[in-house]
């Protein structure tokens, strides 16, 4: 999925780009998750973390709202050296990572109240690991949002073929939802990292940039 030329257009439409953008937040949440995406994998926010490392690797396959109404995405991660241990294997705490990051990602668009939220509780079962450069999947679901907790789990698989998957790891997490506006936090971020963005980013990212200052208030 072409997240960046997603959030581009957005960001394109009209005079108005606030309104522009705000139009996308109120449709169905697998049309905002691709701007989602795109800006936590581009902002500094988490440097020299499995996060970051997490975010550089991957890329948003498709999202979906499935029967029971529980939000559902699917992500591609190609497995770095950085995220190995010494058997060429994935470390397990880099798939906890990569569990909370999905599972927290998707919980975020479906929480419409814009909060932050930390993990309190998080149980993952290891059942395989992923192999130096191999290509494995994630796919998370947030299940529930209540006032002070959401529920998500999320999966870690190898496509063994088209129809039939390896399943490397399975994880269950409860978020406590804080008081604190996760867009006062991006938008700090935002401006203390402002020149390295514009050093370093993509045409892409400058240009979703440009008009990203002018939404705080609207949010």
């Amino acid at each position: 999925m072409k997240s960046a030329r997603v959030f581009s257009s957005i960001v394109r439409q009209g005079s108005n780009r606030a309104s522009a953008l705000e139009g996308i937040d109120a449709t169905a949440p697998e049309q905002r998750f691709p701007f989602y995406f795109y800006l936590f994998k581009n902002m500094n926010i988490q440097r020299n973390t499995f996060s970051k490392l997490v975010y550089e690797n991957s890329s948003l396959e498709r999202v979906r709202v499935n029967n029971d109404g529980v939000l559902e995405a699917i992500f591609r991660v190609h497995v770095h050296k950085r995220m190995c241990n010494i058997l060429d294997t994935v470390h397990g705490g880099c798939i906890n990572t990569i569990c909370d990051e999905f599972s927290h990602l998707t919980t975020i668009v479906h929480n419409k109240t814009k909060k932050l939220m930390i993990t309190p509780q998080m149980n993952t079962v290891y059942l395989g690991a992923g192999r130096l450069h191999e290509t494995v999947y994630v796919k998370a679901a947030c299940i529930r949002v209540g006032k002070s907790l959401a529920f998500a789990k999320s999966e870690i698989y190898r496509e063994k073929d088209e129809n039939s998957k390896e399943i490397l790891a399975k994880s269950d997490s409860i978020y406590q939802i804080l008081d604190d506006n996760l867009w006062d936090r991006v938008f700090d971020s935002l401006n203390r990292d402002k020149l390295q963005v514009y050093e370093e980013g993509d045409d892409d990212m400058k240009e979703a940039l440009s008009g990203l200052w002018d939404l705080k208030e609207t949010q």
